[in-house]
């Protein structure tokens, strides 16, 4: 019988299912081609379709007003695509099977944004993440988190070259303030902690350090006088 059964791609007008409703291209029985499929007459997808399946370019709006642009595979986002969702966030880059995947650029509605490497939908890899109150972070990235090797820029102009885990300075790396003084030594869950050397304006100290205070016996050299100095909490005794 001819209709929406026969091996021709024809435009039908809307059908109704038990909960949505499509008008566009059939081709043997199924959605082939160009249509619209809506849910409930909330949600809606406009784009191309082979053999029933959301397959090639076309575009989604869900019930709750996040949009999706792009390339699909088997009703799932697949290839390179536009996310917006009806906060204003906005994601563009490469997808598989629904989730961020590859390279893509994140912005948020007040300026912050981010670039660089996406697995399973979080930030993973290589990237750098800048913040509307200015400053940001260049560097490693795991399961969303600063973690690896970076550098994070002080909105008061501080910055921090070194290892990061969880999004807190942990391992070894170096703060450096803006009018030249810094201090390079070991990090523990952002604090100074372990082995470290300080160099302020006129003074060196060089020693342990615990919850980011000297601890202990500590080697100072100013211009040409070296002394060993015992410290408690951070205080000369």
């Amino acid at each position: 019988r001819q209709g929406p059964f026969d091996n021709k791609r024809r435009l039908f007008q809307r059908i109704n299912e038990e909960e949505s409703s499509y008008v566009g291209e059939w081709k043997n029985g199924k959605r082939d081609g160009f249509g619209v499929l809506c849910w409930k007459e909330v949600s809606k997808y406009i784009g191309e379709f082979i053999e029933d399946k959301v397959v090639g370019f076309g575009k989604l709006i869900r019930e709750e007003g996040d949009t999706y642009i792009g390339q699909w595979h088997n009703f799932q986002a697949q290839g390179i695509g536009k996310y917006i969702s009806n906060r204003e966030a906005t994601y563009q880059g490469y997808w598989n099977k629904d989730k961020r995947n590859g390279f893509g650029m994140e912005s948020w509605p007040r300026g912050s944004t981010y670039s660089g490497e996406y697995v399973d939908g979080n930030k993973e890899g290589v990237g750098m993440l800048l913040f509307d109150s200015n400053g940001g972070y260049i560097g490693e990235f795991e399961n969303g988190c600063l973690s690896g090797i970076g550098t994070f820029y002080f909105n008061d102009n501080r910055k921090y070259e070194g290892e990061w885990k969880n999004n807190k300075m942990h391992g070894y790396g170096m703060i450096i303030w803006p009018e030249g003084k810094y201090y390079e030594g070991e990090f523990c869950d952002d604090k100074k902690e372990g082995f470290g050397i300080f160099y302020s304006l006129r003074k060196i100290y060089m020693g342990m350090w615990h919850n980011s205070s000297l601890e202990g016996d500590t080697i100072i050299i100013e211009g040409h006088r070296v002394k060993k100095q015992y410290w408690e909490n951070g205080r000369a005794v």
